[in-house]
C-alpha cells in the first residue's frame, strides 16, 4: 500500500471531525477521571474552534490508489517553548483509523509536519505522549522524537500532597504497562536507548 500525505480538503476535515473525537481517548492518562464522553465533547468543541490558517496545518496521510484518508496530523507553527522562549511547531493531535494502526502513515505524517516545521524557518517540533500509553511513546521515539522533559503532577488536598484518582477500567482506551514491567524500566530518552534496553533484556 503506497502512502501519502497532503493537506486537508474540507471532506478530510470531516474526516478529521469525526476520528478525533475516538482518538483523544488513548490520550487520557489514567489519573484522570473525566468520562470519556466529557472528553470527546471537548474534542469536538476544540476543533470547531481550530481553523486552517499559515500556522495550524492539517495533514492527511491517504492511500495513493483510492486517495482514501487514513489518518491526521494537526501542526501548529506558532508554539514558544516555555523555558527559552524559542519558536517551535507542537503536534496539536494525531490520529489514525484503527484498521491502519501498524502501517507507516504515522510516519509519513511525522516526517512531513518535520518537513513543514524546517520550511517554517523552526529547528524543533515538540509534542505530548501520555505516560501510561508504552506503545505509543516507544512508536513516538522509533519516528525521531527525544525525550526533552517530564511534566509532573501532584494529588492535591488541604492537608498537602494527596494521591492521584483512578480512572475507572471501563473508561481507559488502552493497557497499562504491567506493574512489574515499569518498576523495572529505565524511560528511554531516544530510540537507541529502547533498542539497548531490550537488548539487555534479552541477554
Amino acid at each position: 500500500m503506497e502512502i501519502a500525505v497532503r493537506d486537508a480538503s474540507d471532506s478530510d476535515l470531516r474526516f478529521v471531525r469525526r476520528l478525533a473525537p475516538e482518538t483523544v481517548l488513548h490520550t487520557i492518562p489514567y489519573t484522570r477521571t473525566t468520562p470519556n464522553s466529557a472528553v470527546s465533547a471537548r474534542t469536538r468543541e476544540n476543533l470547531r474552534e481550530l481553523t486552517r490558517d499559515e500556522d495550524t496545518l492539517f495533514l492527511i496521510a491517504y492511500r495513493v490508489d483510492t486517495e482514501k484518508p487514513l489518518g491526521y496530523l494537526i501542526l501548529q507553527l506558532d508554539d514558544i517553548d516555555g523555558s527559552t522562549g524559542d519558536r517551535q511547531s507542537y503536534v496539536f493531535d494525531m490520529g489514525i483509523e484503527p484498521r491502519y494502526w501498524g502501517t507507516p502513515a504515522a510516519r509519513h505524517l511525522v516526517h512531513e509536519a518535520a518537513r513543514r516545521t524546517a520550511r517554517a524557518g523552526l529547528t524543533h517540533m515538540s509534542g505530548e505522549v501520555t505516560a501510561h500509553n508504552q506503545r505509543m511513546y516507544l512508536q513516538a521515539l522509533h519516528m525521531g522524537f527525544e525525550l526533552e522533559r517530564f511534566r509532573l503532577v501532584m494529588g492535591c488536598s488541604l492537608d498537602g500532597p494527596a494521591p492521584l484518582p483512578s480512572r475507572a477500567d471501563s473508561e481507559r482506551a488502552y493497557q497499562a504497562s504491567r506493574g512489574k514491567e515499569r518498576q523495572s524500566r529505565q524511560v528511554a530518552a531516544n530510540w537507541s536507548q529502547v533498542r539497548q534496553q531490550r537488548k539487555d533484556q534479552r541477554s
